[in-house]
């Protein structure tokens, strides 16, 4: 999703993450261990992660207005970074709210955009199959988050594009890019989101 607003008209918007804090733990070996083989690690790690970490991370690396130069760590540093999450508690109030399916579909469903894909479109709608869909169709199950509330609502197609509806009075389907060479799909939603999708919603004239 490409955004046409001139830099000098775009405010500063507050986006948000609901979902899921976790933390990964890696050990590196210098050898694949057989089943049930004990070996002794080479180091042990631990960072932040989670689906939503992924989205938080991408929405902060494009929501950078001037150049900066990205930290990459390796298991080799001996220097460990810092993290840290400003909570809502103290009473900010985010212009724009992104989670994943990482708690109950009932608060996801209800808080606020759903961006799913077709799976995920189907199970929450309990439609009976996934098979290839029509505009029409795909309006049929926007149409059932509408009934429940939800304002808006895109389900990803993968490389047929996506489908958006607002309200059910404005939908239609956004064609995917043409001109890349897709190397390796995993976490492609979280890019979606959090690289494309809320940075744009982010920009508003003034």
């Amino acid at each position: 999703m490409q955004n046409s607003i001139p830099p000098s008209t775009i405010k500063t918007r507050t986006i948000s993450r609901l979902g899921a804090l976790l933390e990964d733990h890696t050990v590196v070996t210098n050898i694949h261990p057989n089943e049930e083989e004990t070996v002794i690690a080479k180091s042990y790690s631990s960072q932040m992660g989670s689906k939503g970490a992924n989205t938080s991370i991408a929405v902060l690396r494009l929501s950078r207005t001037k150049p900066e130069p990205s930290l990459i760590k390796t298991s080799d540093r001996t220097d460990p970074l810092q993290y840290r999450s400003q909570p809502l508690e103290g009473g900010m109030t985010p212009h724009f709210l992104i989670a994943q399916l990482e708690i109950q579909r009932e608060a996801v469903v209800q808080a606020f955009y759903p961006i799913m894909n077709e799976t995920e479109a189907n199970i929450f709608s309990e439609a009976q199959d996934e098979a290839m869909r029509n505009d029409n169709d795909w309006k049929d199950t926007t149409a059932y988050f509408h009934d429940l509330g939800v304002p808006n609502v895109v389900i990803t197609l993968g490389e047929k594009g996506a489908y958006y509806s607002r309200n059910s009075a404005e939908s239609g389907s956004v064609a995917a890019e043409t001109d890349c060479e897709v190397i390796d799909t995993s976490g492609v939603g979280d890019k979606f989101v959090g690289a494309d999708f809320a940075p744009y919603l982010a920009q508003t004239r003034e």
